[in-house]
């Protein structure tokens, strides 16, 4: 592994809609809420684990604006959903830290991902990290990540400290960049320069994506059967 990156859908250009559950009421687990049925029952250290939802998993009917080109929409934004053009790129990276879930979609095959894989790579020491509660268990938010000594993390997972956000390592990424999937955003979080701040530097490159979307806008009237960025960009 040479670097992590956080993985996101597109959610600052309005072409990258996602999906939203048409019921999101129909929970498998009997959580009460589909989105909650991919979150751990409780967390009471750092052991916590991801249920699995493969044997219980009904084909989920979702809804939105997405367009047939997107790879990467999510669902209800902050589950991961892969087209089937990814899912057939990336299945060897996939299935070994998850689960692929099918999605009824009137635009195309997609399918949620449960991420079950989970990492514990994070140095607390040299990292700057702000702690949700007491215990040190998981974080709201991290400044600055650095990476224990020898770290190595899977092509995909969660991260200890995160029960929700996505990780993905340099193989994953240079996956999406050689199908040109489109729709992921992966932003660099480790290794960075000294002085360098993760999260200003991809404020930067929103300032970018949005400049690039409002050109393409004038000149091609907005037309939805194109995307308007490039993958990764």
């Amino acid at each position: 592994m040479k670097r992590l990156y956080q993985l996101e859908p597109i959610l600052d250009i309005r072409e990258y809609e996602g999906f939203g559950s048409v019921d999101d009421t129909a929970s498998v687990r009997g959580t009460g809420r589909v989105t909650f049925d991919f979150l751990p029952d409780s967390i009471e250290d750092r052991n916590w684990q991801v249920p699995r939802l493969s044997k219980l998993w009904k084909p989920h009917p979702v809804t939105g604006k997405v367009r047939s080109w997107n790879d990467y929409p999510c669902l209800n934004l902050g589950i991961p959903a892969f087209s089937r053009r990814a899912v057939d790129a990336l299945r060897d990276l996939l299935e070994p830290h998850g689960e692929l879930l099918p999605l009824v979609s009137s635009v195309g095959e997609y399918y949620a991902f449960n991420v079950t894989t989970i990492a514990d790579v994070l140095d607390h020491e040299r990292s700057e990290i702000d702690w949700t509660g007491e215990g040190r268990i998981l974080a709201s938010t991290v400044k600055r990540f650095e990476l224990l000594p020898n770290a190595d993390c899977p092509p995909i997972c969660h991260l200890v400290e995160f029960v929700t956000l996505v990780f993905v390592t340099d193989i994953f990424v240079e996956r999406i960049a050689e199908h040109r999937l489109n729709g992921f955003n992966a932003i660099p979080v480790w290794p960075l320069a000294p002085g360098e701040d993760w999260w200003e530097l991809e404020k930067a490159r929103q300032r970018r994506r949005e400049q690039k979307a409002r050109q393409w806008r004038r000149k091609t009237g907005g037309k939805v059967d194109e995307p308007p960025l490039e993958p990764l960009e």
